[in-house]
């Protein structure tokens, strides 16, 4: 089909989405808090069915955060929020499969 494998398909401009979208959402409610990173990175792992159309069946996010003022709580809450409310590309992947995170805030 082409390509070679220079650039990322459809799905992995799909999971690419989540991300950013996730990753915006995160940021603007540490902003609400006053609290600006210093640095921010998400990993996401999926997996798929095996069956087509072969939905998304699972996707964890794994947030790395450096932060001053930050706690564990707080991100939970964050993250809860952003994966139940805040990000539609979130809730869209949650309507056909489970969708879970996790914080590691490391210090500045």
């Amino acid at each position: 089909m082409g390509g070679h494998g220079n650039c990322a398909n459809p799905l992995q401009y799909l999971i690419g989405s989540l991300g950013g979208c996730v990753g915006v959402k995160i940021l603007l409610a540490l902003g609400d808090q006053g609290i600006v990173p210093e640095e921010m990175a998400i990993a996401i792992h999926g997996t798929r069915r095996r069956t087509m159309p072969a939905f998304f069946n699972h996707v964890h996010l794994t947030v790395t955060l450096r932060a001053r003022g930050t706690d564990d709580v707080m991100m939970k809450n964050i993250i809860d929020q952003t994966l139940t409310r805040l990000c539609p590309i979130a809730a869209m992947f949650a309507e056909v499969g489970e969708v879970t995170a996790e914080c590691r805030i490391e210090k500045p």
